[in-house]
């Protein structure tokens, strides 16, 4: 084995020990997941909002135009918060 394979293989070695996730790490990231969760919901009502409310066209075309990627991020947060 060269140098270089043996640091690039034990470099790897500790990155895949480095990625066991305890209990309170998982604990936390499904709470930041639920958080991004509500975070998108609240830019899709918000994004709704301007839509309904506002009258610059401008600003409701922008609402308009951002809804779907709002609503798809919103999909996955909600995906990725119920594992």
């Amino acid at each position: 084995m060269t140098l270089v394979f043996r640091m690039a293989l034990a470099g790897l070695i500790a990155t895949a020990s480095s990625v066991a996730v305890t209990p309170a790490q998982a604990r936390s990231d499904a709470s930041f997941m639920k958080k991004a969760a509500e975070a998108g919901d609240a830019e899709v009502q918000a994004s709704q909002l301007v839509q309904d409310k506002v009258q610059r066209a401008e600003f409701r075309a922008f609402a308009r135009s951002a809804m779907p990627s709002l609503r798809h991020h919103l999909a996955m947060s909600r995906s990725l918060s119920l594992r």
